[in-house]
């Protein structure tokens, strides 16, 4: 995600840090991009909120962001602000256990991506089709989906967000009682901060 300035982009540094602040800092955010009709980052304040809500186990707070984020972008054609909100919804869902529900909303930002040609957005797409089937008990699928979000996320340079794949590919591995490939790639996602 681009980082905005000011309010919004200490939002989005704090949402998992300091939620409560985070929304404070989201809310002046969405103030601010009100009073300038700055709807891209009117519509991303609302997702940041959402995610600190979510972050901080308020799902019913955060599922109100999401949709009207989801509602600003659609009405003034940001798409990809609208991919990023159907992908805060399909998290959210995944939390909840609507795996149905989030995978058509996976869907609709896979759409989304492959059509804007995003591919940070599609690595979270496949990350989170891959949530979806481990929890569904889909291992292969789901390491297939976590795969693809590694490759992407290499591609793109993007190291936090590689060591998440690979604790998510150990994770299955560990699930399926194959002990030696979990370290191994337990071990990579600790390599990869370092």
């Amino acid at each position: 995600r681009k980082q905005p300035s000011g309010p919004i982009s200490i939002s989005w540094e704090l949402r998992n840090s300091n939620p409560e602040k985070s929304i404070q800092f989201g809310l002046e955010a969405i103030e601010l991009a009100t009073l300038y009709k700055d709807y891209e980052n009117l519509a991303k304040a609302h997702g940041f909120v959402g995610v600190s809500f979510r972050v901080m186990g308020n799902y019913l707070q955060s599922i109100d962001y999401y949709y009207t984020g989801l509602e600003i972008s659609i009405k003034y054609g940001i798409t990809e602000q609208e991919g990023f909100a159907y992908l805060n919804l399909a998290n959210l869902h995944i939390y909840q256990e609507y795996y149905n529900s989030a995978i058509d909303n996976i869907n609709r930002a896979e759409s989304i991506a492959n059509r804007i040609g995003n591919k940070q957005m599609l690595a979270y797409a496949f990350l989170y089709f891959g949530r979806a089937m481990q929890l569904k008990n889909e291992l292969d699928s789901a390491l297939i989906y976590f795969q693809k979000a590694l490759d992407l996320r290499s591609d793109l340079g993007r190291i936090p967000e590689q060591a998440v794949c690979y604790k998510y590919i150990a994770d299955i591995y560990l699930q399926k009682r194959e002990y030696r490939s979990a370290l191994e790639n337990y071990n990579k996602s600790l390599a990869t901060i370092d």
